[in-house]
């Protein structure tokens, strides 16, 4: 029950879109009443209920939703030794009772059963080292054992992905689908000054033997647009041409670095001035700060996470990102000043700076990327800590002792290495679920790529459907001495970031539009609170013969249905929702209201997709 009254407000422990995927991932219905019209707070649309009857009208549809609920109990056995996996098939009406009868009638497990003839072959980049660190490049497939969460599955074909050399030059008109997909992303966003530029030139003298890996593309993270700057190509003189111009472009400051040098300079003139005791500015200035950059993180994040999952489904490809590193936890670096000028403030701080850790977003995105087939190599321009050594400055009391002492080379004009206290952690993080990591300079770009003569392309199959959920990846060496690096998690399905990436490619005049037919009407516009109008929205879905395939076996399908407002230039809104039905029908209309600002004019897009094949369909319509 959501409204305005206290006791009726959101007061979850959880977000909106947790609890959500988790009751549709349990099967189990969540109904929102409100007493007033629906806002944007991530909860569904809900049910209005504003006096006695309505709630009597509501609290009978809930009444169907629970009637609608059956159980079936099926007779079950572990398959014998050798025997393949099955599963019956029970085919029953939406209002058919289940009564003893009905359950004494299910067959025998010596009668007829339906075999599961589900198959997915997945490819992942994987490599292999002995013991001193040497690629081993002599490996065929009999030489691994594959299990997907902790199932043994059949290695179909291991191919080596090639061992490129700094002088060979590659063939720049081979086709793209030759060799390893490879990504340049530059982040400019969390990669900048003297850092991102050494970065760029670490990465223009591989190019060669990037190229040599495959086709290589450069993507540009600026702060409000990811561009691509090179389509994918081998040719290395463009290639270089490219990363030369990027190098060139003054860069500012990290932007993590550029608030932590503005709040270091607001301390310093507290500091001059004197506080009082009892006092909370530095408290205050240190969330303010950490609040921000926690902001700029996560949209950085989130844009990487956009372009990343733009495509459909599970593909290999190698994406080096090329700056982009950051303190995960801020505690550190804002704890030494509230110590020294607030003591009195240090659990309030602590407690504060808690929430804006980012160890759980960088590992969700992680495991997307993996899931995606994405092996990741992040590529620094300078350790941790200027020219000291990572592991030596990691400990926290090391930047205490800095900051405390010395303000001025924290806040001058000029950038210092100071500022961050673990940027290569973040970047750590971010690449390990690929099996993938982190160089730092000329030197360790090129030990990295020396490594890639034990590169392979591992693909494997398994009985089941691309069933959008993510499995646990595990290889073993049969050889002795032989140390493997590979994904640790695969995804074969679409993702919340791919339908995203479709809605922002509609709104920018796609004129792709997938395999389903989805057709927007809106309802006569009424005026809401204020300026603003409200609508009816109806998107109608036509499966057609498709149905038949969504409902093969049986099973209930999985839609997720995703929807994108943009008022002109701004940034769009995007809205998700998954719908669980029992069988997909031929035609299907989804209804949903839209508020808006009178007088602006309106794009909005719709998709409407099943994770687990990739079957989608989309449309756009511009309103006046």
């Amino acid at each position: 029950m959501l409204g305005d009254k206290v006791d009726e407000r959101d007061g979850s422990l959880f977000s909106p879109r947790q609890a959500r995927e988790y009751l549709a991932e349990l099967q189990v219905p969540l109904v929102v009443l409100r007493t007033r019209k629906a806002r944007e707070d991530g909860w569904p649309a809900g049910l209005k209920t504003t006096e006695m009857g309505a709630m009597a009208r509501n609290l009978g549809r809930v009444r169907e939703i629970l009637d609608d609920q059956c159980v079936v109990w099926l007779p079950s056995q572990p398959p014998a030794s050798g025997q393949r996996d099955v599963h019956p098939r029970i085919e029953l009406s939406e209002a058919e009772p289940i009564g003893e009868e009905t359950v004494q009638d299910v067959p025998s497990e010596r009668e007829t059963w339906d075999e599961r003839l589900d198959i997915t072959a997945v490819t992942v980049v994987m490599s292999a080292l002995d013991r001193d660190r040497r690629p081993v490049s002599d490996l065929r497939a009999e030489n691994f054992e594959v299990l997907e969460d902790a199932t043994p599955v059949e290695v179909l074909q291991l191919t080596p992905i090639g061992a490129p050399t700094r002088s060979a030059l590659p063939e720049a008109r081979q086709p793209e689908d030759v060799g390893l997909p490879v990504v340049l992303y530059v982040n400019r966003v969390l990669g900048g000054g003297s850092g991102l530029s050494r970065a760029l030139d670490a990465v223009s003298g591989e190019a060669i033997r990037l190229a040599a890996l495959g086709p290589v593309e450069i993507v540009v993270a600026d702060a409000d647009q990811v561009r691509t700057l090179a389509e994918p190509t081998r040719d290395v003189s463009a290639l270089t041409a490219a990363l030369e111009q990027l190098s060139s472009q003054q860069s500012a400051l990290n932007a993590v670095e550029r608030i932590r040098q503005s709040f270091v300079r607001g301390v310093r003139k507290s500091e001059v001035r004197g506080i009082e005791r009892g006092r909370s500015k530095v408290l205050i200035a240190a969330t303010a700060a950490a609040s921000e950059e926690n902001l700029v993180l996560l949209r950085s994040l989130e844009r990487l996470r956009l372009w990343a999952l733009r495509g459909t489904g599970h593909r290999a490809g190698l994406l080096v990102v090329v700056g982009g590193g950051f303190d995960e936890d801020p505690t550190s670096f804002y704890l030494s000043f509230v110590r020294r000028m607030e003591p009195h403030n240090v659990d309030r701080a602590r407690q504060n700076l808690r929430h804006r850790r980012q160890s759980e977003s960088v590992g969700a995105l992680a495991q997307e990327l993996a899931g995606a087939g994405w092996r990741l190599l992040a590529v620094a321009g300078n350790a941790v800590g200027g020219d000291a050594s990572s592991a030596d400055f990691r400990r926290s009391d090391k930047v205490e002792t800095f900051a405390a002492g010395d303000f001025n080379a924290l806040a001058g004009a000029h950038e210092s290495p100071w500022l961050l206290v673990d940027p290569i952690g973040s970047q750590d993080h971010l690449a390990a679920a690929s099996g993938g990591g982190v160089t730092v300079g000329s030197a360790g770009l090129g030990a990295s790529l020396d490594q890639t003569s034990g590169w392979y392309l591992l693909t494997y199959q398994v009985a089941r459907p691309p069933d959008g959920a993510s499995h646990v990846l595990e290889v073993r060496p049969r050889r002795d001495g032989v140390v493997v690096s590979t994904n640790r998690v695969v995804t074969a399905a679409t993702s919340e970031g791919q339908a995203e990436a479709r809605l922002r490619r509609l709104l920018a005049g796609s004129s792709s539009t997938g395999e389903i037919i989805v057709e927007i009407l809106t309802g006569s516009s009424t005026a809401a609170d204020g300026n603003r109008l409200t609508a009816e929205i109806d998107a109608t879905v036509r499966f057609g013969a498709l149905a038949a395939v969504l409902n093969r076996e049986g099973r209930a399908t999985t839609l997720r249905v995703s929807v994108a407002v943009q008022a002109g230039d701004e940034t769009p809104s995007v809205e998700q929702r998954l719908q669980r039905m029992a069988k997909v029908p031929e035609s299907w209309v989804y209804s949903f209201p839209l508020e808006r600002p009178a007088g602006a004019e309106i794009s909005l897009a719709v998709t409407v997709e099943e994770p687990a094949s990739g079957l989608w369909g989309g449309a756009l319509i511009e309103l006046p």
